[in-house]
């Protein structure tokens, strides 16, 4: 599957519309009928700029502009770009805002309407960087995936060594490999000093990660680690190095829910968990 960004209006007078991009493109968002993405000239609009604000896309990647519009371009309720008053849009033309990368469930505000970002990338095409070997063959194709095991067993040496990026995994033994899928393998793992069992998860981003990604994310892991359930996995630990993300979490000895269910006549009946 190749990249596509894809727009689609989730508030105004057009929901449900949707643009969606899947090769390196410039579009323009406003009234006027050169627009790209040309919104209705009418009243329901008026706060709409003719010329509204530029968007530079390369699937995955999508990076907006405002244009010197009147009433402003908001990404997530923040204000973007916006000409002065006493500017003309011939003046404000002229200028050059600040340009924004977008990430996927960002939303994009002019005037009423409302769009909802959506990035699909190809997991294989994802770039880890500092992961993959420095050079290849040019003759040959790359087709063999990560290889995790050897990435945490080297992993376990810095921590061994005393790499504070890597303390989420300091003092563990890996056991054995429990499942893997297209974004990741889970391992069975072993804390040293109590012989606690854990399942330690190797997790790709779906996206290229960049700062904001990493900390939106990690924030939310934050909270769910404080989630505590006799029916919820509990999330121990989380960490991200050289572009992986990797988590500790408890281990569940009684199969994985696809065994359960089958176990059940085909449905997970929670009153035998």
């Amino acid at each position: 599957m190749s990249p596509k960004v894809t727009l689609t209006i989730t508030e105004g007078k057009l929901p449900g519309r949707q643009y969606t991009f899947d090769s390196r493109t410039t579009c323009i968002i406003g009234r006027s009928p050169e627009c790209n993405i040309q919104l209705p000239d009418d009243p329901d609009h008026k706060t709409i700029s003719r010329y509204h604000c530029l968007l530079d896309i390369n699937p995955p990647n999508i990076r907006i502009r405002d244009f010197g519009s009147k009433n402003g371009t908001y990404v997530n309720e923040k204000k973007i770009g916006q000409r002065e008053s006493h500017q003309t849009p011939e003046e404000a033309a002229k200028l050059q805002f600040p340009e924004y990368d977008l990430q996927q469930d960002d939303e994009i505000k002019l005037g009423k309407t409302v769009f909802a970002v959506n990035i699909q990338t190809d997991p294989q095409e994802i770039n880890i960087p500092n992961y993959c070997p420095p050079t290849i063959d040019g003759n040959q194709e790359l087709t063999q995936p990560p290889n995790f095991l050897e990435t945490i067993k080297r992993w376990l040496g810095l921590a061994a060594n005393g790499n504070n990026n890597l303390t989420v995994i300091r003092g563990y033994n890996i056991i054995k490999l429990l499942g893997k899928g297209g974004f990741g393998e889970v391992y069975l793992a072993q804390y040293n000093d109590s012989g606690k069992l854990i399942a330690l998860k190797i997790m790709l981003p779906a996206i290229a990660a960049n700062e904001n990604a990493v900390q939106r994310f990690l924030r939310e892991t934050e909270n769910t680690k404080a989630l505590q359930h006799p029916h919820v996995v509990q999330l121990i630990d989380y960490g991200f190095f050289e572009g992986i993300f990797f988590f500790t979490m408890e281990y569940c000895a009684g199969g994985n829910v696809a065994d359960l269910m089958q176990q059940q006549g085909g449905k997970a009946d929670s009153k035998n968990w």
